[in-house]
């Protein structure tokens, strides 16, 4: 069964996206392939429980099991030692990705009071063009965590890395706006 944003995009904007770019074949019409979630926290270096709270953040918000991340090498003035737990991150596709966006659009986005538009700055440095990555420094808009504060009061941030078969950074920008994404 399609999700009201997977049908949306597979019934009305494919073919606006054709008119508007005049794309020659279907394949070359770009969509979104998956969506990374990365949560790292500073705490979960002091305290395990922490690293555990993390990886329940990310199922709550992604409602799909999370995969933790250990640190990569040992860094003495930060703490850290090497395989310690500081994260999670979670890769959706298909059906779970485009729950998600549908939910971070509609209403993550929109409840936030501070929030002003995505950025659609486009940096030469990026080598990857087909990619949009984003940081949200409080995660208490989703509705999943909005009574659960006391359980998570961590000072971490949440990066959301949007992957799609795009070629060019405006392609990107011009897709997301079309899945109502605010710029």
């Amino acid at each position: 069964m399609k999700n009201r944003l997977e049908a949306f995009y597979s019934l009305h904007m494919r073919n606006k996206l054709i008119y508007k770019n005049l794309y020659l074949c279907h394949s070359s019409i770009p969509k979104i392939e998956s969506v990374l979630i990365n949560l790292t926290t500073k705490e979960a270096i002091q305290n395990k429980k922490n690293a555990s709270k993390a990886l329940l953040l990310t199922e709550l918000i992604s409602s799909q099991k999370s995969v933790p991340i250990k640190a990569k090498k040992s860094i003495s003035q930060w703490k850290l030692r090497k395989n310690s737990l500081i994260g999670s991150k979670v890769t959706l596709r298909r059906t779970n990705m485009y729950e998600f966006l549908d939910r971070f659009a509609h209403t993550v986005l929109t409840k936030d009071k501070e929030f002003t538009g995505l950025s659609t700055k486009i940096s030469n440095k990026d080598l990857n063009c087909s990619t949009y990555s984003l940081g949200i420094k409080d995660f208490f808009d989703f509705p999943e965590l909005e009574s659960q504060y006391e359980k998570f009061k961590t000072s971490s941030g949440l990066n959301i890395i949007i992957n799609s078969n795009a070629k060019t950074k405006k392609e990107v920008i011009q897709l997301l706006s079309i899945l109502h994404f605010p710029f």
